[in-house]
């Protein structure tokens, strides 16, 4: 579902050149569950972000469901974002504007999808939040806010989900709730799920661990 083949990264040029990500390769495989550690500074958010499309890697090759990325336009990879990936992230990134039903709803209405507030409503109760699909992101707890992004993420049966810290900003109990929710998501759905933390917990309930350490994958640490 995702591979990944001698991924550099660079900022600044020539001799000045700062390498962020060293020749990185890895597969993940459709269903699998991967965790991606490392120190802050590791490099492991900009892998990330280069995996999932949202930033150019200076060279190298990514692969998602067999699409090369890194040769698309910026449309087309929003479009490839758009019909197979998820995210879920450490801030939640939800429309404070929009209710917890209509957050939801509108990765299913970018998609043209005509049941839209049927799909958003299913999911939300899957979540646990039946009864606040009308409650705006000011009016909801940080747990609840994280399971309406879990929900937006999942909606539309993406074939790959990243997630960026995605308990970074939520108490034990609750934590522990949402990394539950996630892998019961990511098994009922079948969804190719990677996910960056720095939690040895929530890493030890993937199925694989990659540790990243100044821009290195350390293939000895792949459990």
């Amino acid at each position: 579902m995702l591979k990944i083949e001698n991924l550099i990264k660079s900022f600044g040029i020539g001799d000045d050149a700062l390498e962020i990500i060293k020749n990185i390769s890895f597969e993940v495989k459709e269903g699998e569950s991967v965790a991606i550690v490392g120190t802050s500074g590791s490099g492991k958010t900009t892998l990330l972000g280069l995996t999932a499309g949202l930033d150019t890697p200076t060279s190298g090759k990514v692969f998602i469901d067999n699409i090369d990325i890194t040769t698309l336009s910026e449309n087309d990879k929003a479009d490839i974002r758009n019909q197979k990936i998820g995210f879920i992230f450490q801030n939640f990134q939800l429309l404070p504007s929009l209710t917890a039903l209509e957050n939801v709803m509108t990765p299913l209405e970018l998609q043209g999808q005509s049941n839209a507030k049927k799909k958003a409503n299913d999911m939300l109760k899957e979540v646990g939040l039946e009864g606040r699909e009308h409650h705006y992101p000011n009016q909801l707890s940080g747990g609840e806010q994280q399971r309406v992004a879990l929900a937006r993420a999942f909606v539309t049966t993406p074939k790959i989900l990243f997630a960026d810290e995605p308990t970074g900003n939520l108490d034990e109990e609750t934590s522990a709730h949402v990394e539950n929710l996630l892998f019961e998501l990511n098994k009922n759905h079948n969804t190719t799920l990677v996910i960056v933390t720095h939690d040895p917990q929530l890493a030890r309930k993937a199925k694989r661990i990659l540790k990243v350490k100044d821009g290195k994958m350390e293939e000895d640490n792949i459990s």
